[in-house]
């Protein structure tokens, strides 16, 4: 039962690596990608196990420009996986990002202003991961969402 639990979260990050090339509509290799969360859940700066992260670092080897913001987790996770980009604000991790993947289901990101970040993208396209986000108040203010487990939309 263990070992069919753990294969259960090894195979999280390949599933939502898919749902990431599937909105990109190509592989993550060359692409400049932001990472909301580092933490393996909201309210700790705790990254060990974290899905986010793993996720993270599976971009990162597959070619991506990765970077992370979490509101509290950035010194653990830097230590962890010093590989990847990390930025304090949430301002400064999108900075010209093609995609935004929402890993950790912090409040600072729910309330995550998309009209005020579309300027700073390069492509308004967001990926939720934890589906904390209001997705048809980002599609109005002209972004792509996508959400897992739930249907394409346009």
């Amino acid at each position: 039962m263990l070992r069919a639990a753990e294969e259960v979260n090894e195979s999280r990050p390949t599933a939502a690596l898919r749902l990431i090339e599937q909105t990109l509509g190509r592989p993550v290799d060359g692409v400049r990608i932001t990472v909301w969360g580092a933490s393996f859940k909201a309210g700790t700066d705790d990254v060990r196990e974290s899905p986010a992260l793993a996720i993270a670092a599976l971009m990162h080897q597959r070619g991506a420009t990765v970077t992370v913001h979490d509101p509290h987790a950035v010194p653990t996770a830097l230590r962890r996986h010093p590989e990847l980009d990390y930025c304090e604000t949430l301002e400064d991790s999108v900075e010209a990002a093609e995609l935004i993947v929402l890993a950790t289901e912090w409040p600072h990101f729910r309330e995550a202003d998309p009209k005020a970040l579309a300027p700073l993208v390069a492509d308004q396209v967001l990926v939720d991961l934890r589906n904390l986000i209001d997705a048809d108040a980002w599609r109005l203010a002209g972004w792509t969402v996508r959400q897992l487990g739930r249907p394409a939309q346009e």
